[in-house]
């Protein structure tokens, strides 16, 4: 266990950040202290009273309103400020210290208390000379709560010396967490009475407490952290395919420009083996860019960062453009597409969304079915809304499959007829969804054919 204090600390592979300092009138905590720095403050925790009877401070209430002290910040700072100050109150110590232990090593990430209220906060110390002590040494080993005297200093640096010179009485607390022990609880009194026996118990739970506190502290800010992480990395990973998509985009579009040109006879005359090959690549420039679209479109849908912008669209208008889109690919494979459509029938969507899904629909309807293809749209009101289905003969889809489809990356039976990245689908389902619609799978049997049922909001 590494314990964040102050500054940027790390907790394991865990980069810490500090919180924002809160305003009050209130008395700043050690826990607001700036790295290293020393102040004088009244707010050392008092030494325990000379008449104090052993077992005063195993008060129930007491250890509760400390875990509920504990328990009501997820900062890793606060909670460490928490068990040092309210700990100290608690079993009437003058200082209070607390120290990691990792890997054999034990450090010191942060002591309270002492001669004039020296406090340091935030500062880590390597100290060998701590762990070779009988009561550390002791309490690490046995799991468990050890008292006694002073500590022999002779070998700590000066500023420990200073702090541990009027100490009398210490008990050490091993933090457990899991069965194991990540910490070290130093609590010191600097005048009788010593720590006694019937103590223990209070300082074991207080211990314990203090584990479960660090934590829930760290794991919170390691969760926050990967999260915040994440987000990063996501939006980078949109900035890169929206560069990218850009840039395949652009010679994409001048190969389908220059196709057109070509088909139209606007270039001079084709004969018929140049007509179909001019075709063949104004439809796999086309196949091409739905791909590059995809891909930026699922970014977005992952980040967020997709736009909705919903307007009054007639919907038979929408499907003769699709039809129109398919042209190419009807002509060179002697597929038909049939519109069954009402006139009057209009939807609320996002135009180029809905356009997009209509496209993938029957874009896998001419795919996967055996040319050549017969495939039907057709559109109705309901009290619902708009139903659009799209059909075909073509292979089907099993029963196992007809979930698995929508997932990202899923090609279902049939997908060696054509390249793609199997996102078709899981792009349309979840583009219908932000428009306040959905998409299914409404009917489908192997070598039968398939239905999917497009429903948008109707105006």
């Amino acid at each position: 266990m590494m314990i964040a204090v102050m500054g940027d600390v790390t907790v394991g592979d865990t980069q810490l950040s500090p919180p924002t300092e809160e305003k009050s009138s209130k008395r700043r905590s050690p826990s607001a202290l700036a790295p290293a720095e020393r102040v004088t403050t009244s707010s050392a925790p008092a030494a325990a009273s000379p008449g104090a009877e052993p077992g005063d401070h195993r008060d129930a209430e007491a250890l509760l309103a400390l875990a509920m002290a504990m328990s009501s910040s997820l900062d890793p700072r606060t909670v460490v400020n928490t068990i040092l100050d309210e700990g100290a109150r608690l079993v009437g110590a003058d200082r209070a210290t607390l120290s990691s232990w990792k890997d054999g090593q034990l450090t010191i990430e942060a002591s309270v208390g002492g001669r004039e209220g020296v406090t340091w906060i935030g500062r880590r110390f390597d100290s060998p000379w701590l762990s070779e002590q009988p009561l550390v040494r002791e309490a690490l080993t046995r799991r468990t709560v050890v008292t006694g005297g002073a500590m022999d200093t002779m070998r700590a640096s000066p500023e420990f010396r200073e702090a541990l010179s009027l100490v009398r009485h210490t008990a050490s607390v091993p933090i457990l967490q899991g069965g194991e022990v990540t910490g070290l609880l130093v609590f010191s009194r600097y005048r009788d009475p010593a720590f006694h026996e019937d103590e223990r118990t209070s300082l074991s739970t207080l211990g314990s407490i203090a584990g479960i506190a660090l934590r829930n502290a760290t794991t919170h800010q390691a969760a926050t952290d990967a999260v915040r992480n994440l987000d990063a990395a996501q939006r980078t990973k949109s900035e890169l395919l929206d560069i990218a998509v850009h840039e395949l985009r652009s010679p994409l579009t001048v190969i389908q420009g220059y196709a057109a040109l070509l088909d139209g006879g606007d270039l001079g005359p084709l004969g018929e083996p140049a007509t179909r090959a001019v075709r063949v690549i104004a439809t796999k420039a086309r196949e091409a860019q739905e791909i590059a679209t995809s891909l930026l479109t699922v970014a977005r849908l992952e980040s967020n960062e997709l736009q909705i912008e919903r307007t009054r669209i007639q919907l038979q208008a929408l499907l003769e453009a699709v039809r129109e889109r398919m042209v190419p690919h009807l002509d060179l494979t002697g597929a038909t597409l049939t519109l069954d459509c009402p006139d009057e029938l209009e939807v609320a969507a996002d135009a180029a969304l809905a356009t997009r899904v209509m496209d993938n629909l029957v874009n896998n309807a001419l795919i996967y079915s055996d040319p050549p293809a017969a495939v039907t749209i057709s559109a109705r009101r309901t009290a619902a809304g708009i139903e659009i289905r799209v059909s075909d003969r073509g292979s089907g889809v099993s029963e196992a499959d007809r979930e698995r489809i929508f997932e990202r990356f899923v090609r279902g039976a049939g997908a060696e007829r054509a390249a793609g990245t199997g996102l078709g689908l899981y792009v349309s389902r979840e583009c219908a969804r932000r428009m306040g619609g959905d998409l299914v799978l409404e009917r489908s049997r192997p070598g039968e054919g398939s239905t999917f049922l497009l429903c948008l909001p109707a105006v």
